[in-house]
């Protein structure tokens, strides 16, 4: 395995901070970290992105057996536990935060469309009537750009499309962004008003607006909605 390959180190950093890399493959990882900063800072900035999940949702206590369970097989291990390993940081997330992360561990599996460069700015997991994920949008700067990807989207009436809005942090302005696909992950551009709207988002909403317009405002009910979080924290 080609453990110089860009795409990989990313893959493979993505999954240890979430804790789904497991058995020999965790364990070669782990020797390689030992000797490898730059793999060890891929790490570290993965962690950085998910972490602030935990700060945007209330704690829940889950059955007592759940954490027995996971102290068993935490048990006998060496290394210090990291962030996304630790029992109290778990403890933090609620039933619907942990879809959200299952939401962004699958994402690590898109990386074809993750874009060069910097790591992205804002994160939305949007949700049906029913907490259900259907949207993964991730907001990237320098250049402006958003990759939306479906997960359960429905596919829009005949004439009509799925179209982005921003809420406004505060006072609720609608902002609108962009129409997107139901069937596959695609790769948007976006300008600077459009990336403003995201920075001051409280929240990201999907509306079924009329193809071939562009609307000043929703025209009906908002289907699936997702807090827009600051990977950065500024």
């Amino acid at each position: 395995m080609r453990y110089d390959d860009p795409t990989l180190r990313e893959l493979l950093s993505g999954q240890y901070a979430l804790g789904a890399l497991q058995g020999r493959a965790r364990a070669r990882f782990e020797r390689l970290l030992r000797s490898d900063a730059a793999l060890r800072r891929l790490v570290y900035d993965w962690q950085a992105q998910f972490s602030p999940l935990a700060a945007t949702t209330p704690a829940v206590v889950p059955p007592a057996r759940v954490f027995a369970a996971i102290e068993r097989r935490l048990e006998g291990t060496k290394t210090a536990p990291n962030l996304w390993e630790r029992l109290g940081f778990w403890r933090t997330f609620s039933a619907a935060s942990a879809a959200a992360v299952a939401v962004l561990a699958v994402t690590i599996g898109l990386l074809t469309l993750r874009p060069a460069g910097a790591p992205p700015g804002y994160v939305a997991v949007l949700e049906d009537g029913n907490r259900n994920p259907v949207l993964v949008v991730r907001a990237y700067a320098k250049p402006w750009r958003m990759v939306a990807e479906p997960l359960a989207l429905p596919s829009p009436p005949p004439g009509k499309v799925l179209h982005v809005w921003a809420i406004e942090k505060g006072n609720g302005a609608v902002h609108g962004l962009v129409d997107i696909r139901s069937d596959k992950p695609e790769l948007l551009a976006l300008n600077e008003e459009y990336w403003k709207a995201i920075k001051s988002a409280d929240r990201l909403i999907v509306t079924i607006e009329d193809a071939g317009t562009e609307p000043k405002a929703p025209t009906g009910p908002a289907l699936f909605s997702g807090i827009c979080i600051n990977l950065k924290g500024v």
